[in-house]
């Protein structure tokens, strides 16, 4: 996730993209904590360029990768932060 959120700052286009490729990788991995912090660092990417309606949808997307019950605590309280942050920007 970091590593997307840093190169949006250069160049957030490029960052879209490299996160669309790793989602789709772990996606292939069956790998749904990764592309949960994934698509919140996408969700990040997309408030930096004021596109909230994209970012809602990555968070939407994260949370329904969270695990159901204690395990996902954590990942719920991120996927919160994110969700404010994209609807209140």
């Amino acid at each position: 996730m970091r590593d997307i959120e840093e190169r949006a700052l250069d160049d957030p286009r490029a960052a879209l993209l490299l996160g669309a490729q790793r989602i789709a990788a772990s996606q292939a991995a069956r790998d749904a904590g990764t592309e949960f912090w994934l698509r919140l660092g996408l969700a990040a990417v997309h408030v930096q360029a004021d596109n909230l309606a994209a970012a809602r949808r990555e968070v939407s997307a994260a949370n329904a990768l969270v695990p159901a019950g204690p395990e996902g605590r954590q990942q719920r309280l991120w996927a919160e932060v994110h969700a404010a942050l994209a609807a209140s920007t």
